[in-house]
């Protein structure tokens, strides 16, 4: 199992050294900042999508 080794040897690196935890929280930050740029595009393509069903709908009456 190469993925249980990879953790151990990030794990037993994290304990060693304070330099390596500042960075680990540098990556998870990144990883956050991500994530809601990713959820935020999702939200305003959902809501472009519904204006133009409703532009479409007040269109057809």
């Amino acid at each position: 199992m190469p993925g249980f080794e990879k953790r151990s040897v990030l794990g037993e690196k994290a304990v060693i050294g304070e330099p390596n935890r500042r960075v680990d929280d540098l990556l998870g930050v990144r990883m956050d900042l991500t994530w809601f740029i990713l959820v935020v595009g999702a939200n305003i393509a959902l809501l472009s999508v519904v204006v133009r069903q409703l532009s479409k709908r007040t269109s057809a009456r």
